[in-house]
C-alpha cells in the first residue's frame, strides 16, 4: 500500500548476478522487504489508512468540489482518498477528520467494517457483550472486525482501543481482508 511519504522501492540492494535468473524479481523483494523492516512500528495516520482503504477496495475516486471536512481541503495528496471513503460510508460526518493524526485501532475497526457495509452487524454486536474486558464503548464494531477475523486482540481480554495503530497492525488486517474475501 503505498501512500504519499511510502515510496516501497529504493532502500536496500541485492549484490546478485545481473544474468542471473529471477535476479529482477529478487532486487524486488529485497528492496521492499528493506523498506518495510523500516517502518516497522511506525504509526498510520488517519488520512493514511482512509487510502488503505480505498485502494485495498479498488474504489473510484470522488473528488466533490466542496470538501465534507474543515480539514480535508482539495489539493491535498489525501482528499480523494477521505472523499472517496466518506463517499462508501467508512466515515460519518463530522466537522473535522483529523487527516495527520494517528488512527487508533477502535477507528481502524469502526472506519473497514462501515466501508465493508457491516454497520449493520456492528449495531447487532453493540447489544452484546465486548469481547474484550477493556473496551467499553465502540464495542460493536470492534467484535464484528474479531468475529469476522480481521482484527485480534493484544491478548484474549484486551484489545487496547485507544492505542495507535501500527502499520504491521493495519497491513495485518488488509492481508485478512484480502486473503478472505
Amino acid at each position: 500500500v503505498r501512500t504519499q511519504d511510502d515510496n516501497l522501492v529504493g532502500a536496500g540492494h541485492f549484490n546478485g548476478d545481473a544474468g542471473h535468473f529471477g535476479h529482477g524479481d529478487l532486487m524486488g523483494i529485497t528492496q521492499v522487504h528493506h523498506k518495510l523492516l523500516a517502518l516497522l512500528g511506525g504509526t498510520v495516520t488517519n488520512a493514511q489508512f482512509a487510502q488503505m482503504i480505498c485502494n485495498i477496495l479498488g474504489w473510484e475516486t470522488v473528488t466533490p468540489e466542496q470538501p465534507t471536512f474543515s480539514d480535508v481541503q482539495p489539493g491535498s495528496w489525501y482528499y480523494g482518498a477521505v472523499e472517496t471513503a466518506y463517499a462508501h460510508g467508512a466515515y460519518s460526518a463530522a466537522a473535522a477528520f483529523h487527516p495527520d493524526a494517528p488512527i487508533t485501532r477502535s477507528a481502524m475497526a469502526e472506519a473497514f467494517v462501515r466501508a465493508l457495509g457491516l454497520q449493520s452487524a456492528a449495531d447487532l454486536e453493540a447489544k452484546e457483550p465486548s469481547l474484550f474486558a477493556d473496551v467499553t464503548g465502540n464495542h460493536g464494531y470492534i467484535n464484528v472486525s474479531k468475529n469476522i477475523g480481521l482484527l485480534q486482540g493484544k491478548s484474549d481480554t484486551s484489545f487496547d482501543p485507544n492505542a495507535t495503530a501500527k502499520r504491521e497492525e493495519a497491513a495485518t488486517l488488509l492481508v485478512r481482508f484480502y486473503e478472505k474475501y
